[in-house]
């Protein structure tokens, strides 16, 4: 999937969040969004996946703006944290619960996949930190979207799940899915990632990977 963001300015009650922020990807790019605390990433996520009215400007996915975009299936989103408590079932009901058919077959085959198979009668709530987040970035591919937005993907994991994980978002990316990463660790991700766009109040940087590397020295 295509996403364009055009001259997008965001506010929160009477304060502007983001301003003049300008980007575009598409298939089997990815592009990570860092900044520090309160520079408005959450909210430029928030925007994308459609929980928070954009002030000025636009977002385009495939060339449909936001206002008449009507396939948000096609956008898999995965939270930093999910309130586990409100899920008191095993993995594979709470896969099931997401698949929009209803599919056996899905959750069988995304369970595989994701290699959740020893996992997936255990309750959520017993899970690792690196257990869960396979669990739901499965749950956010598993109606095969074109675009995934990941919130701190890395957030609470050890090492061997960040590079786990890491390995995930690679293959997805190379399976033609747009992916856009919410994230503070920019060096665990630095050799799959394609693009960067660095936010503090307004956009400071955007563009791929070498020339970030270029604009740091």
């Amino acid at each position: 999937m295509n996403i364009k963001v055009k001259n997008l300015k965001c506010v929160y009650g009477e304060e502007e969040i983001l301003r003049d922020i300008n980007f575009e990807i598409d298939k089997e790019e990815i592009l990570i969004i860092k900044g520090s605390n309160g520079t408005g990433k959450s909210t430029l996520m928030n925007c994308i996946i459609g929980e928070k009215k954009i002030k000025e400007g636009n977002i385009y996915f495939n060339d449909v703006s936001v206002d008449n975009f009507k396939r948000w299936d096609n956008i898999g989103f995965m939270p930093q944290k999910i309130e586990v408590s409100k899920f008191p079932i095993d993995v594979y009901e709470f896969l099931k619960v997401f698949e929009k058919h209803n599919s056996d077959d899905e959750v069988k085959k995304i369970i595989k996949e994701f290699k959740l198979e020893e996992i997936q009668k255990l309750k959520l709530s017993v899970l690792s930190g690196g257990q869960k987040k396979k669990v739901y970035m499965a749950r956010a591919v598993l109606n095969n979207p074109k675009l995934l937005v990941l919130d701190e993907p890395l957030s609470g994991v050890d090492e061997s799940s960040k590079i786990e994980l890491i390995n995930i978002i690679e293959k997805l990316k190379n399976s033609g899915m747009t992916i856009v990463i919410v994230s503070h660790n920019y060096n665990y991700f630095k050799e799959i990632i394609t693009h960067v766009l660095v936010l503090e109040n307004n956009e400071t940087f955007f563009g791929i990977k070498k020339e970030f590397e270029k604009w740091t020295l």
